[in-house]
């Protein structure tokens, strides 16, 4: 008798090759058996389309989807569409699963009720992670003290309770199997976790690690930064300004909003400054108006904030031009 899936898989994968076959054993060898996982390679150029069929020839709860190149965003919705389990969670091409993962994540989500089982995760850059912290106890978060982790993971991407990426969390389907990733080919996170975790109103936070995520190895946000990058992320702050959250923490959300984007206003000028070409002062000035566009939302203090924070922006750009016609 075939067995049911309980837990999807959603596998995004982008000339992946490198790390992409550790990637899939670590959902091979999972304890937990009742998953399936869906590879979706997004118009690969390397090996990564063989190593998943293989692996689909090998296991037949492998299921391998092929489409032309079409970025990120588009990737995790074309997985997502084809979910079949009671849940799905997402891995990326590059980083593991630990044995234990959907056992611990699928408990936690009968045990608990809640529509979001968030796994702890640990960084590594080598083969495999060197120490895995010891298990905590989980916690139940629910209305103002959940709303407060989020902000938190919106401020603090990877050191907080919550991770900011999409991965290592166990996404009720009946919930979430209608929500999309913006279809662009950057910024996916940066709509999707305010929208999925302002949408439930509790979820339980594992106390054990359950994902190993490889650190500085295809980060498009430390590697990238071009026109199409400034309006994927302008596209996604755009988005984050409408979202509708409880008043309690508006002003707390606001705040966080500002975080991300002095971020990408620094990598960008950074980009100008080191990789002429690649970024254009026009670009950078029409990202920061698009900011404050999006930001007519908020709260007056954000908005004022965000405001000086454009115009110290251009007047560093003048600066910068006035000295290099100065060389000239």
């Amino acid at each position: 008798m075939k067995q049911s899936v309980a837990i999807s898989v959603c596998c995004p994968v982008y000339n992946g090759e490198r790390f992409l076959a550790e990637a899939l054993a670590s959902v091979h060898t999972q304890r937990f058996t009742a998953w399936e996982c869906i590879c979706v390679d997004d118009g690969s150029r390397d090996g990564s389309q063989a190593i998943c069929a293989e692996q689909a020839r090998a296991d037949g709860r492998f299921r391998v989807i092929c489409q032309r190149n079409r970025g990120i965003g588009a990737t995790r919705n074309r997985a997502l569409e084809a979910v079949r389990g009671e849940a799905f969670i997402y891995i990326d091409a590059d980083d593991l699963l630990l044995e234990h993962a959907l056992e611990a994540l699928w408990r936690a989500r009968e045990e608990s009720g809640a529509q979001l089982v968030v796994g702890r995760m640990v960084p590594f850059k080598k083969a495999q992670p060197e120490a895995i912290p010891e298990r905590q106890a989980g916690e139940l978060l629910e209305g103002e003290a959940w709303a407060r982790e989020v902000v938190t993971a919106i401020q603090n991407a990877y050191s907080g309770r919550v991770p900011f990426p999409s991965w290592n969390k166990l996404y009720d389907r009946a919930f979430f199997g209608q929500m999309r990733f913006l279809p662009g080919r950057y910024a996916d996170d940066t709509h999707w976790t305010p929208t999925t975790h302002f949408a439930v109103s509790r979820a339980y936070l594992l106390g054990e690690v359950t994902y190993a995520w490889r650190r500085g190895h295809t980060s498009a946000s430390s590697k990238t930064c071009n026109a199409a990058w400034l309006e994927a992320h302008l596209q996604a702050f755009t988005a984050m300004a409408a979202q509708q959250v409880p008043a309690s923490v508006r002003q707390a959300y606001s705040q966080a909003i500002l975080q991300p984007g002095k971020w990408m206003m620094r990598v960008a000028l950074r980009s100008y400054l080191f990789h002429p070409g690649e970024v254009a002062e026009a670009e950078i000035a029409h990202f920061a108006k698009g900011l404050l566009r999006a930001a007519i939302r908020w709260p007056l203090l954000p908005r004022l904030r965000l405001w000086l924070l454009a115009h110290r922006q251009r007047t560093l750009l003048y600066l910068i031009s006035l000295r290099q016609a100065r060389k000239a």
